[in-house]
């Protein structure tokens, strides 16, 4: 199984009741917040969502258009919940970011653009219940997790294929520099890193529910106009 999915599944067993992740408003309150137990039910119902609504399979590419919020990374681990392959893009905020997005969509060919509200499918998963029986897969540790685009800054965006065992293979490389720089446990993690690019996601989000520790994350604007707060 998938070491993050592994992490997921023991926790929401072991200590259901773990801060598993938070994410924080532009106020400063907690907008929003999940335990483990309830980061697998979200992640196995929103994977019903994809495969029920959009004809997620294996092997699909799956664009995620998100504003930064909780909700993409739970819709990231249900596409890999189907074994689909997710293609992290920053939500447009502008005419270039928008072509940005085009370019993006049209040359890695997803099955379905998955995002926050205006021209990207929000799922609706109200007619979903929570199955009991539903359970994360043997996802293959050689098979793609993510296409990762570059900014296109001096060009069109290109994309880097990710696998699940880059990712692992990075974590593992972090937590030993951790484990040697530091004689504290490192139980929380807290970041304003953008959610759709490597540092943010892998180094971060991933990270986090890889090891089982508690991340509390916003939108980095929220960081920037009021980083004391």
């Amino acid at each position: 199984m998938n070491a993050i999915f592994s992490n997921i599944n023991t926790l929401a067993t072991t200590e259901p009741n773990k801060l598993a992740l938070t994410f924080i408003g532009p106020d400063g309150s907690v907008q929003e917040s999940l335990t483990y137990s309830q980061l697998k039910a979200a992640t196995l119902r929103l994977a019903q969502g994809l495969k029920c609504e959009l004809n997620v399979a294996p092997g699909d590419r799956v664009a995620l258009v998100f504003r930064p919020s909780l909700e993409f990374i739970k819709v990231f681990l249900a596409c890999w919940a189907n074994e689909a392959i997710t293609v992290p893009i920053k939500y447009p905020s502008n005419e270039e970011e928008i072509l940005r997005t085009q370019r993006i969509i049209e040359d890695c060919t997803p099955k379905c653009v998955v995002g926050s509200s205006g021209p990207y499918h929000e799922l609706n998963t109200t007619r979903i219940a929570d199955d009991p029986t539903l359970a994360f897969p043997l996802v293959k540790e050689t098979s793609t997790a993510l296409i990762q685009y570059t900014s296109g800054s001096t060009g069109h965006p290109k994309g880097v294929v990710i696998s699940h065992q880059n990712i692992r293979s990075n974590h593992d490389l972090i937590s030993g520099i951790l484990r040697r720089s530091t004689s504290i446990p490192v139980e929380t993690i807290v970041s304003w890193l953008p959610h759709f690019h490597d540092m943010g996601l892998i180094g971060n989000y991933l990270l986090g529910l890889r090891f089982g520790w508690t991340g509390h994350y916003m939108a980095p604007e929220t960081f920037l106009t009021n980083p004391e707060s």
